[in-house]
């Protein structure tokens, strides 16, 4: 493939990413809107009269946790024992340490703040509604994000897989062995010491990954997509491998910015 055809394909990638998440946003925002309508709640009483929910057949047996919620705001915090508050209806149901937590009322918009311990696995798929994270410890975690902001303060994974839809996220610190990224339509700023290897697909719009440790540690495989690469200060122009580290750093670029540094944090 020449490098107009390289072009031409990933614009016409850029376009139908960009189109297929401005659909799915729209569509997400016209259905909360209408639901915001019908419930008359504004966001000043999203964090009133929350109660603490009760999971079916939960017996303090915890290995994985798996969440889904359309539009409520999502809080994650680091607790010894696990508990659920919420003001809307939350199903919950516990089987063989696995617990499944979803919203009933899907199109009301409320507060869900579910406190975890260390966990085996932890997946979590949001819509339109924002996730935030205070800190999360497990071996294997699977985050699918949607229209809203995410942001983690802390995240220690064996495994970490995160795909973004057409919000933004923001990691303040981390540290995870396996990293795969996806991003979708938006931007992201990462920060986090990766220990062995991390697979970033950037997609349209702007990335700035703020990698832990030495520039000596890692070893970096860049696929220029469309737009601008800067690695430690340095603009990348074409395909490129830097470093001789042990931590290998694969970046496949996108449309718009992306900003790798390296810092001691």
């Amino acid at each position: 493939m020449t490098n107009a055809q390289k072009v031409i394909k990933l614009c016409a990638q850029a376009f139908a990413i960009f189109l297929i998440f401005t659909i799915i946003s729209a569509v997400l925002t016209g259905f909360y809107g209408i639901g915001m309508a019908i419930n008359g709640k504004n966001k000043e009483n999203d964090s009133k009269d929350l109660e603490i929910i009760s999971c079916e057949n939960y017996n303090e047996a915890l290995n994985e946790v798996i969440i889904n919620t359309m539009y409520s705001d999502l809080e994650i915090k680091k607790s010894d024992t696990f508990k659920i508050e919420s003001n809307n209806a939350v199903k919950c149901k516990a089987n063989n340490g696995t617990i499944k937590i979803e919203d009933k009322n899907k199109w009301k918009k409320n507060k869900l703040i579910v406190y975890l311990p260390s966990l085996s696995k932890l997946k979590i798929d949001t819509g339109a509604g924002s996730l935030d994270i205070e800190e999360i410890n497990a071996n294997n975690i699977k985050l699918s994000l949607g229209a809203g902001l995410t942001t983690i303060k802390n995240i220690i994974a064996s495994t970490a897989k995160i795909d973004t839809g057409a919000g933004k996220l923001v990691i303040e610190n981390g540290i995870i062995e396996d990293f795969d990224f996806d991003m979708g339509v938006g931007s992201a700023e990462i920060t986090t010491n990766i220990a062995n290897e991390a697979d970033i697909d950037a997609g349209v719009g702007s990335l700035k990954l703020n990698l832990i440790g030495s520039k000596m540690e890692y070893m970096l495989k860049i696929s220029k997509g469309i737009g601008n690469i800067v690695v430690d200060g340095e603009t990348i122009k074409s395909d490129e491998a830097m470093g001789n580290g042990g931590k290998d750093i694969k970046i496949d670029g996108g449309v718009g910015t992306i900003n790798v540094d390296f810092t001691e944090k």
